[in-house]
């Protein structure tokens, strides 16, 4: 009788215990950690014109071509982006039409009106993917320029997620020419900036043949100070030619 009692107690204490272990709550998955980002590198081409004055002249149409080739695709962006409005305002009012006769029929069968959030909208319908920005007028004067006699660096930069690079300055392609820091002379009138925009202020416009100091590069722009104590700015490398390093 007692072994019967010790018995059923034992069965009862391991139902028990597997009753709550079964309603312990399980371990929520691992996931793998996910991978860091790859770091984002942006090209930074910098122009040097010719010297010649018929090079010159050749550059100055290449900048008037590039012109007429950004202005006409930018007409045809903004017609492309116009007949897709069109087109979506037609499928937007077809649908609209449609939605107002399912309300009623819902409505009429249900006693309460169908949900709001299943109206149909015109950004639905707007889909101007076809709508091509990039016309290719970068790549055209690029050509332009060096048949012209005008040679273009590149630099690889980084922009995004740089933590990443092993170098966290700017990176550059093996068979790409780094910006020297040292000596320049200015090659035709260039604007000398207060910063490394093209929308900066003008503090003066060096001569050709002026003598400049670089101290270092900003994209396009070569920081300069004056060999004379004037004051220093930000003029486009491709007015410039280098004379000696530091």
């Amino acid at each position: 009788m007692c072994k019967a009692k010790i018995s059923t107690a034992v069965v009862f204490v391991v139902l028990f215990m597997v009753g709550c272990a079964a309603r312990q709550p399980l371990p929520p998955p691992s996931h793998p950690p996910l991978p860091p980002p790859e770091p984002v590198y942006k090209t930074i081409k910098t122009h040097h014109r010719p010297q010649d004055p018929q090079g010159q002249i050749c550059v100055v149409q290449c900048q008037n071509s590039k012109g007429n080739c950004n202005m006409l695709c930018r007409m045809e962006y903004g017609s492309c982006v116009r007949d897709a409005k069109d087109q979506a305002r037609f499928l937007y009012e077809d649908a609209k039409e449609r939605y107002r006769k399912q309300e009623i029929v819902y409505e009429r069968k249900y006693g309460e009106p169908l949900d709001p959030i299943q109206a149909p909208s015109l950004a639905d319908f707007l889909n101007t993917a076809s709508c091509n920005k990039d016309c290719g007028c970068e790549e055209e004067y690029d050509s332009c320029f060096e048949a012209c006699g005008g040679t273009i660096t590149r630099m690889t930069q980084c922009e995004e997620h740089c933590d990443q690079v092993e170098r966290q300055e700017t990176m550059a392609d093996p068979g790409l020419i780094q910006p020297s820091l040292g000596l320049y002379q200015v090659s035709v009138a260039a604007p000398l900036r207060r910063q490394p925009a093209t929308d900066a202020e003008v503090v003066t416009v060096l001569a050709p043949g002026t003598k400049v100091q670089v101290v270092r590069t900003v994209g396009e722009y070569l920081e300069v100070h004056s060999t004379k104590g004037n004051a220093p700015g930000y003029v486009l490398q491709e007015h410039t030619t280098f004379l000696d390093g530091q």
